[in-house]
């Protein structure tokens, strides 16, 4: 059995657990140059030689870095790549990549199962993204009447699947109370 939660084997009753046997194996992030390396080999085989020019590839490969998976650079040279045909032309423009970035969103999502609150706590967050997590949560709360405690941890899964941030700005503006914004 393979899983990306660590807690997994916890929610299993005891007879489960005692028959799978399991062997717990880590994978780590992969580090810039291991993520450079395996795009620039799946980029000789998707484009030819010239199409997708150096300046045009590292913001893919950083942005792939950044989200510490994979995929996601795999994503962003097909879109890149799809976004150039549509032009019709024979090179990946910057823009291009900016398009492929722009679509990210949809990405993540298809990756991620959210439940019909989250999505609309993630609705919530896009129609307000940069409001205070206070008045968030009202706005959550007169939707589903819900405790602070279950809007916490809904707001924690979006942020743990990156589709929000959430930034204390308490040394700029001497605010106590975060803010709540929509990644891009």
């Amino acid at each position: 059995m393979i899983t990306n939660e660590k807690d997994f084997l916890a929610i299993l009753d005891q007879r489960t657990r005692s028959r799978l046997i399991p062997e717990l194996l880590e994978f780590n992030a992969y580090k810039y140059n291991e993520i450079e390396a395996i795009l620039e080999e799946r980029k000789k085989f998707a484009f030819y030689e010239g199409v997708l020019k150096e300046e045009t590839f590292a913001p893919i490969v950083e942005k792939c870095f950044e989200e510490e998976d994979i995929r996601t650079g795999l994503y962003l040279l097909k879109e890149a790549g799809n976004a150039a045909e549509n032009r019709s032309s024979k090179s990946i423009s910057g823009e291009d990549v900016q398009k492929a970035i722009g679509k990210m969103a949809v990405f993540q999502q298809s990756k991620t199962i959210l439940d019909e609150e989250e999505k609309e706590l993630l609705k919530i967050i896009k129609e307000h993204s940069g409001e205070s997590i206070n008045k968030i949560y009202e706005i959550y709360n007169e939707k589903f009447s819900k405790s602070d405690r279950t809007f916490r941890r809904k707001l924690a899964t979006l942020k743990e699947n990156k589709f929000i941030e959430v930034r204390d700005n308490k040394e700029l503006t001497g605010e106590t109370n975060p803010r709540v914004y929509l990644k891009k």
